[in-house]
């Protein structure tokens, strides 16, 4: 599998029935009868592809040991240089049809073939003739230097294939998927020419990762990772549809800094040895905002992320919530909104989902207030999507360029001529945005004026950090000594870069994309000297821009003043969360990276009903620092997230209960790093760098609430090995890649990551059940019941009444009487025992524990405990129904000693509701108990009697202290 890597082999042999199995194959020259050149490439559970040193593709069965198949391309006897698998991701089922598998053999002589390999099963069908040849050159790989490159790659996401030529400084792409576009001739194997990429603005001898995946970048722009021996760092990145084969590109970096003032700053030290690198490469499938760099201080993890993380999606934004829409999304491409419709066939669609007839509805403005360095970027960083509770309006946060704007969704629907702007509000020099109420009521934090004069601002103070680690903690590896220093969690800015001067760009004059106000311009005024949240709400017109034209906007944004936050100087906000009352998460001191730091949130004054910013105060206790900050569309539900960890509250005034905490965490990523939160119908879907998982909430009425997780997918494969028969989802093994969960679709949970829209099924019946039970519709979860086996339906019944409807478990089939008992127990469903009484009578029920009162607490079983008849009657005599508890002590009379023990303790406690009739029962159950020991069976209970031995005290003390 394609995510086999993330799983070591103890794992893999400790998963009975796992998809995935070690194979240990020694292949010697004299199997495939010539020298083997490549690694060896697997194409089923016993067939490998090998390139050799005669210029053939071998395919080597190593069970037996034989070479089954062997072909040589066009290039004759050119030897096999490597030979590397060339199949895009796919979340496919197994299937019995014909497979086609794709390998790309590079020759020694630069040329590269595309082969495809068609197998069915195990089995090996044909090789066919090369489809595509691609050129590159091998000519020399000494550079004069002592760098270690990784020439060739393949993007498995886009199907590109990616070649790094260190001596020109060149990286070349092809494009895979564009191969049918190709003129093909009888005989001869068509050429595609290369995108090439040319770094020549980057000095000295360099190494890269070609096509990254970094999640600030659109996977449709090509982005590289470029290192220098001397340690500097580059980021470059181009468009590739303005792309076109055969064209050269020049780039310039987007983001640069030096590993060495990196190592200086996280280890603490005052000197270090230069930084020289080796190597350079990055988690493909895991985490790619990461890099490890070989180095002679030994080995640097650089994680590169956002300086303060923000919600909402960033690279698409799921309509299915607006009727209108349907299966549609909007996406952005550079500067343009493009809408699309999502080309979903089936139910429960698993995996990629492509878009089709992409519309063109809306171009955003360039930043104004940024130098024009920035602006003539042949690559705009996609925004966040932020839509309103309303529905009505769609918030583009561009992040990185610190500006906003908000679109009226009804006006993009309505995309006739073009000439009117869907635009209703913009505005630049914010850092942070979010939504407030339900009244399309927003808030805007703006840094402080020094940050807004002398840097470019996003996020606290900058846009992008670099921290660097060895480990979990740690900075630089040393293997010389084996010590590292200790890493202090502080972080470097990526700074806009001027080519020229190679300085930081300061940021120009402020200047909105609309018309402002003379308060907007009060708003920028340099006195100032705090970071400040502003509110704004929208006010519609009486008409929609699509009837009056492009001068008038759908809505109007009125400013209402600025909230007075706590804390004052000393805390310095961050970011902005929304919901139905605002967060403002602060750090102390000017350093946003600084160790602690609180939220607080701020809603109007009870009983008020301005809606000026002034009406809105702190409310509740202070919070830690949060990652994130989640509301339900109810505004009932909260998420909050320190670290890895997920609190839930219930928020129902004036109280802020806590519901419970999950800690999250998995073999492929034991530090977790949570990157999105969303409630969609009363489940918390969680998602990290490379997961998505579900949380199920129990009874919010009741007074513990339990919560249940599953792992979805994940990039690292399966935890464990499970299957549709077992009782819980199996884990879809993924290439996710920065997930963020928009919605439902077809049974699915639609994804938006990196490298496009992914699906996740939803098809378990265990998440069918707990999705509907969420929403509220236990009828609709009551058919799914059937799918599960009844040897599991134990654990079902456990799983409705952990979502606090106990009363479906009466539906399974496969439920045993003794959990039916407990259930009615403790959840007073006192009809329901009264019918298990009628239909199964007093005999079973005593089969179940044989009336000798076995309970099990935490340390095991416990002595002295009563019988399960005991505990009913004693229930049903709370409940008033004393006439059928005098029913089952007269039955429990009749079953033995054991049963009139019951039937003792039954009539003691009917003493307290009706005398006469205990009283009898008591006499009976002592007379027979006493006739027993006796050897006489008395007729009457009115003669004394007096035990030969001490065993009937008991009964002695009875007859002659309460019967009398």
């Amino acid at each position: 599998g394609p995510n086999s890597h993330a799983l070591s082999s103890e794992q893999r042999l400790a998963s009975p029935g796992s998809l995935f199995h070690p194979v240990v194959a020694h292949i010697l020259e004299t199997h495939v009868k010539a020298t083997p050149t490549t690694m060896p490439i697997p194409l089923t559970s016993s067939l490998m592809l090998i390139g050799c040193a005669d210029g053939a593709l071998r395919v080597f069965d190593f069970k037996v040991e034989k070479v089954i198949k062997s072909v040589r391309g066009p290039s004759g006897k050119d030897p096999i240089w490597n030979v590397i698998a060339a199949n895009p991701y796919s979340c496919r089922k197994f299937s019995e049809e014909k497979q086609v598998k794709r390998v790309i053999a590079i020759g020694m002589k630069g040329a590269a073939y595309v082969w495809e390999i068609v197998l069915q099963q195990d089995t090996l069908i044909d090789i066919r003739p090369p489809v595509v040849r691609m050129d590159g050159t091998l000519s020399s790989t000494n550079d004069e230097s002592d760098l270690e490159h990784t020439l060739m790659d393949y993007d498995a996401h886009r199907n590109y294939f990616l070649w790094f030529v260190p001596q020109k400084h060149n990286v070349l792409m092809w494009d895979l998927s564009r191969l049918h576009e190709l003129k093909r001739k009888k005989n001869s194997t068509p050429k595609q020419s290369a995108v090439v990429c040319s770094l020549a603005s980057i000095e000295g001898p360099v190494t890269v990762v070609a096509g990254w995946l970094h999640p600030t970048f659109p996977a449709s722009a090509l982005t590289c990772a470029v290192v220098t021996q001397t340690g500097e760092l580059h980021v470059v990145c181009i468009p590739i549809s303005e792309s076109k084969p055969g064209r050269t590109i020049k780039v310039i970096p987007f983001y640069t800094d030096n590993l060495s003032s990196l190592v200086l700053r996280d280890t603490g030290t005052l000197l270090c040895p230069r930084v020289r690198v080796q190597s350079l490469t990055t988690f493909r499938r895991l985490d790619t905002s990461s890099v490890l760099v070989g180095s002679n201080l030994g080995l640097l993890h650089l994680s590169i992320h956002e300086a303060v993380r923000t919600a909402g999606a960033r690279h698409a934004h799921f309509g299915a919530g607006i009727p209108e829409w349907g299966k549609s999304v909007l996406t952005v491409d550079h500067s343009t909104l493009v809408w699309a419709q999502l080309d979903i066939p089936e139910m429960n669609p698993c995996g990629t989902v492509s878009m089709n007839s992409p519309t063109l509805v809306y171009k955003s403005p360039p930043a104004l207030h940024l130098p024009p360095e920035i602006q003539k970027r042949a690559v705009r960083l996609p925004p966040r999507f932020l839509p309103s509770p309303s529905g009505n309006f769609l918030c583009l946060f561009w992040q990185d360029e610190s500006q906003y704007e908000i679109l009226h969704l009804p006006s993009i629907l309505r995309r006739n001529d073009g000439s009117y702007s869907p635009a209703v509000s913009s505005g630049s020099n914010v850092i942070s945005f979010a939504w407030v109420g339900d009244d399309d009521v927003f808030a805007l934090l703006y840094p402080s004026v020094d940050v807004r004069t002398d840097s470019l601002p996003s996020g606290a103070d900058s846009t992008w950090s670099t921290t660097t680690a060895s480990t979990k903690d740690s900075s630089v590896l040393a293997p010389s000594t084996g010590k590292s220093g200790g890493a202090r969690g502080l972080r470097k800015s990526f700074n806009f870069i001027n080519e020229k001067s190679r300085k930081p760009i300061a940021s120009s004059s402020t200047a909105s994309l609309i018309a402002t106000t003379p308060k907007e311009e009060y708003v920028n005024d340099s006195s100032r000297n705090t970071p400040r949240v502003e509110l704004k709400v929208l006010v519609p017109v009486s008409a929609n821009a699509a009837e009056i034209g492009g001068s008038v906007a759908a809505a109007t944004a009125t400013i209402l003043g600025d909230i007075s936050l706590r804390g004052g100087n000393q805390s310095q906000p961050t970011t902005l969360y929304g919901g139905p009352v605002l967060c403002v998460a602060s750090k102390s001191g000017k350093d946003d990276t600084a160790d602690g730091g609180t939220a607080f949130f701020y809603t109007r004054k009870p009983g008020s009903d301005e809606t000026r910013a002034s009406a809105y105060i702190s409310s509740g206790p202070s919070l830690p620092f949060p990652e994130f900050v989640e509301w339900d569309d109810d505004g009932r539900l909260c998420a909050v997230v320190v670290q890895s960890r997920v609190a839930i509250y219930l928020s129902e005034a004036p109280e802020f209960v806590l519901l419970g905490n999950v800690q999250l965490a998995c073999p492929s990523e034991p530090d977790v790093t949570i990157t999105g939160l969303k409630f969609i119908h009363g489940v918390l879907y969680c998602t990290t760098k490379s997961t998505v998982r579900c949380i199920f909430l129990g009874d919010l009425e009741s007074s513990v609430c339990h919560l249940d997780t599953f792992l979805l997918a994940s990039a690292g494969g399966p935890e464990l090995s499970q299957s549709m028969a077992t009782w819980s989802p199996s884990t879809i093994p993924m290439t996710l890649n920065h997930p963020v969960v928009l919605g439902y679709q077809s049974g699915s949970l639609l994804l938006s990551t990196v490298n496009g829209l992914q699906a996740v099924p939803l098809s378990h019946p265990l998440l069918r059940i707990g999705t509907l039970l969420g929403a509220g519709q236990p009828v609709r979860a009551e058919p799914w019941f059937q799918m599960i086996p009844e040897c599991n339906h134990e654990s079902l019944a456990a799983f409705v009444e952990r979502r606090g409807a106990p009363e479906l478990a009466f539906q399974l089939s496969g439920l045993s009487l003794e959990t039916m008992i407990d259930i009615c127990l403790r959840f007073g469903f006192t009809e329901r025992l009264e019918e298990i009484i009628d239909t199964y009578g007093l005999d079973t029920i005593r089969k179940i524990d044989q009336g000798r009162g076995i309970a099990y607490g935490m340390m095991g079983p416990e002595e002295h405990g009563h019988s399960l008849v005991v505990c009913v009657g004693a229930y049903l005599l709370s409940q008033g129904k004393a006439e059928l508890v005098r029913r089952l002590a007269t039955e429990c009379l009749r079953s033995g000693e054991e049963g009139r023990q019951e039937a003792f303790v039954l009539a003691s406690l009917l003493l307290s509701v009706d005398q006469v009739d205990a009283k009898r029962l008591v006499k009976r159950a002592v007379q027979a108990s006493g006739s027993k020991e006796t050897g006489r069976a008395e007729e009457d209970g009115d003669q004394d009697y007096f035990p030969r031995d001490g065993q009937s005290a008991v009964v002695a003390l009875v007859r002659n202290h309460i019967l009398t």
